[in-house]
């Protein structure tokens, strides 16, 4: 709570703020390749990568992966494995960072990069339990923030507003994902 509490003011006091960057300095990257042991067929058709590393998913994951790559209005989706530091990560309040199990890019009507999701999935096991609730609190704290540019360091952020850090619910998969990439917008 104590760790909580810091983190929120110093939110509060601009001294912690989310940036987005493209630059390659500054900015987080993915990497350009994914290791995928023993390779197997490939399946998915939007995976950012030639190959899904699909016998490292948990059942729920394989689902999400499944309901994303039907999507006609996703660019690309890739796993974002928890191993490696070179994956995309959330740092909280607490000690440790945050590895989301997906990052997924929606296009618009006019194929244009429209939204960047970052998407956690729990089991229905794991719902209520304190890390889901900790994970929830601190996406919900990420989006409801009002991004600005700002300076820091003589380094100017370009941030963009859009993106969306979404905790998927198992038993709910195909409810939030459509939430989230519906073809009708």
């Amino acid at each position: 709570e104590q760790e909580k509490k810091i983190f929120l003011e110093l939110i509060k006091r601009s001294e912690v703020a989310l940036g987005v960057s493209d630059s390659h300095d500054i900015g987080y990257k993915l990497p350009e390749e994914n290791e995928v042991y023993p390779e197997g067929i490939e399946t998915f058709k939007r995976n950012l990568f030639d190959k899904s590393d699909v016998l490292s998913m948990n059942s729920l994951e394989k689902k999400v992966a499944n309901i994303l790559d039907k999507k006609e209005n996703i660019v690309w989706w890739v796993r974002n494995p928890s191993g490696g530091k070179q994956w995309y990560a959330v740092k909280g309040w607490k000690k440790g960072r945050i590895k989301p199990d997906f990052v997924v890019a929606k296009k618009n009507k006019k194929n244009e990069l429209e939204l960047v999701y970052v998407i956690e999935s729990k089991g229905e096991h794991l719902i209520d339990n304190p890390d889901t609730k900790y994970k929830k609190e601190v996406f919900d704290k990420i989006n409801s923030k009002k991004v600005e540019s700002i300076t820091a360091k003589l380094i100017k952020f370009k941030l963009n507003k859009n993106f969306g850090f979404e905790l998927v619910e198992q038993g709910n998969e195909d409810i939030d994902i459509n939430k989230f990439f519906s073809d009708k917008e």
